[in-house]
């Protein structure tokens, strides 16, 4: 309130400042821009005062005069407005980084050293309330504690959230062309109450998600060709129900609202832009074909197609652009497929980062893409597939692609990888039917001095059983895509009432990588068996027994060709790809030995992608 009598000219003689206890009087004055000695006008006075109300600091400014026989005194009554000495959430339920994110959105973040506004306080109990909402807890409770000393505030918000809503059910009012059962399938993040869906959640109530369920609903009639369908507001009703779990609480019952429309099939397809592949051939890689029912999803996976096609030939900058043109008469939609080729890209840098054991070559060198060549996205990935089947690393994210700055046409490649367990000791002890008491170590690492080397040794000792073996394995012989590596063992076991055998030998191994994932080795076996101590059920006049269970020593020798085709992710842990794998095991005098053997072998494996990496496993031998 401002209170200024009218006088007559006067000189001011005295400024004083009453009720201010932080707010210096110096600082007061400053901001009020009135000094003494100067001759009083109610215009300046006026200016002063709206200054200083400007600055915040106070909640009431009343200024008075007073006469005296040298001139005239004035007097600033103030009220300096409340500070916040500290802020404590008290949260239940909620964490306090959610509540704090919500308020500095709204501009209506409360911390320590600003000044008390009340209103603000409630502008934020609100906003709290909101949120809360929004989260789908009911009957949460939003509290504030306001403690007032040395007129500084501290204060106190307590918020605890009641029960999620969880929805009793979901229904569709004006659906025809898809059953209500495949629209609430088509929700996805939005379930209806029911054992499963509580344990995932998916049965809470959110506004959020529920806009998301809705644009998945909006989808599934596009990918049906209902194009002008429309997803109205959900009509929401809270009743009082027992859940899944036979508990009684507020629930919501959901109505959907849609117009489903007219559908469209596909009219005319052209292509435009296009100069590098033919508009035939990108027709036939779009796979839409004219009179079709329109899918959104397929219009999205054959835009796909078309931009890898452009990919592998090193266009990475190709860009597609589906025109679409609704023929309301006729029911159909003609597309044009808008063609950006733009120029093609070259590796000019690759690089790795997260080896810090494995050295760069060994991974460069399993790359089918080479610096200086055209950056093919899809040799890149299947680079990346590659690189991984030498299960030394996993890909810890995708890799960056930065095209430069000058030349967008040249990119620089960084990997990302992470490291995986190259060493496996094992130790181990106990009793079995066939070795009685053993005991058994063994070592071997897939990554020795960080090259890809592959080493392993092992000893098991028992009643019944001795093997030793030790092998080693160059993956790059002379700096080329070949293999070789070798095994040592020497083995002794008894088969108690059978037969003993002894035997100990070499196995070598040699392969190469004969195209992409074509593989090819022809391994080796050379072993000196000598079988004793024949059960009598093993002395039969029968040639087969007698050839292979007779007491005596045998020269085994055996050559395996092996052909096969792996694009299987990872030799640790599988998760997608294909093996086709074809082999035949000969073994006789040609090759020096006395045991007779022909063993074809044709295997196929075939992992399936399923939840959190785990896999289908299809197999056959």
């Amino acid at each position: 309130m401002l209170l200024i009598l009218p006088l007559s000219a006067s000189v001011i003689t005295q400024i004083q400042v009453e009720g201010n206890q932080r707010i210096t009087k110096e600082t007061a004055l400053f901001y009020f821009g009135v000094t003494v000695g100067e001759e009083y006008s109610d215009t300046v006075v006026e200016e002063g005062f709206r200054k200083l109300w400007a600055t915040g600091f106070f909640d009431d400014i009343r200024i008075t005069k007073e006469e005296n026989p040298q001139g005239l005194n004035l007097t600033l009554h103030v009220k300096e407005r409340l500070v916040l000495k500290e802020v404590i959430f008290s949260t239940k339920g909620i964490g306090k980084g959610d509540i704090e994110k919500r308020l500095e959105e709204k501009n209506l973040k409360l911390q320590a050293y600003s000044y008390f506004d009340p209103y603000k306080l409630k502008r934020a109990e609100h906003e709290i309330r909101a949120l809360m909402t929004e989260k789908n807890y009911a009957d949460s409770d939003v509290k504030s504690d306001v403690k007032v000393e040395n007129n500084q505030v501290t204060l106190t918000l307590s918020v605890r959230k009641g029960a999620a809503v969880k929805i009793d059910k979901i229904r569709f009012a004006g659906n025809n062309a898809i059953p209500s059962f495949k629209l609430k399938w088509a929700m996805k993040v939005q379930r209806q109450n029911s054992f499963l869906f509580s344990i995932f959640s998916k049965d809470r109530y959110s506004k959020e998600k529920m806009e998301e369920a809705l644009e998945n609903i909006k989808e599934a009639y596009y990918n049906k060709g209902y194009l002008q369908a429309k997803i109205g507001e959900p009509k929401l009703e809270y009743v009082v129900k027992r859940d899944a779990f036979f508990k009684k609480r507020k629930m919501v019952q959901v109505t959907i609202p849609i117009s489903e429309g007219s559908r469209y099939r596909i009219g005319d397809i052209s292509v435009a832009g296009n100069k590098v592949l033919p508009s035939e051939l990108i027709k036939a890689i779009f796979k839409v074909k004219k009179s079709n029912w329109y899918s959104l999803k397929k219009k999205k996976e054959g835009v796909t197609e078309i931009q890898k096609a452009y990919g592998d030939l090193g266009y990475f900058y190709c860009n597609i652009a589906p025109e679409e043109n609704l023929d309301l008469q006729n029911k159909n939609v003609n597309l044009t497929l808008q063609v950006q080729e733009n120029e093609k890209a070259y590796l000019r840098y690759l690089s790795f980062q997260g080896n810090n054991y494995t050295k760069d070559f060994v991974l460069r060198r399993e790359l089918f893409l080479q610096e200086g060549e055209i950056f093919s996205t899809g040799l890149f990935e299947q680079s990346l597939r590659r690189m991984k089947q030498l299960g030394l690393v996993d890909l810890k994210e995708m890799p960056d692609v930065k095209p430069d700055e000058k030349d967008p046409s040249q990119v620089d490649l960084n990997v990302k990888v992470e490291e995986l367990g190259r060493n496996m000791i094992q130790f181990s002890g106990g009793y079995s039917g066939y070795d009685g008491t053993f005991v058994m170590f063994s070592y071997s690492t897939v990554n020795f001095m960080g090259a890809g080397e592959q080493l392993s040794l092992s000893a098991q000792y028992g009643e019944r059983s001795k093997n030793y073996s030790f092998g080693f394995t160059e993956p790059y012989v002379f700096n080329l895509p070949m293999t070789a590596g070798f095994t040592i063992f020497k083995r002794s076991t008894v088969y108690p009432y059978l037969f003993d055998r002894r035997g100990e030998g070499v196995d070598l191994t040699l392969a190469a990588r004969l195209y992409r994932y074509w593989n090819g080795s022809l391994t080796y076996s050379f072993e000196k068996i000598d079988i004793r101590d024949v059960s009598d059920l093993f002395n039969s006049t029968d040639p087969y027994y007698y050839y292979y269970y007779q007491a005596g020593k045998r020269t085994y020798s055996s050559l395996t060709p092996n052909v096969y085709y792996s694009t299987v992710d990872s030799p640790l842990e599988p998760t997608t790809g294909t093996l086709y794998g074809f082999s035949v095991k000969y073994s006789g005098k040609i090759l020096g030995g006395d045991v007779h053997l022909l063993k074809p072998r044709l295997e196929f494996t075939k992992y399936i992608k399923g939840f959190s990496r785990k896999h289908l496993n299809s197999q056959s031998t």
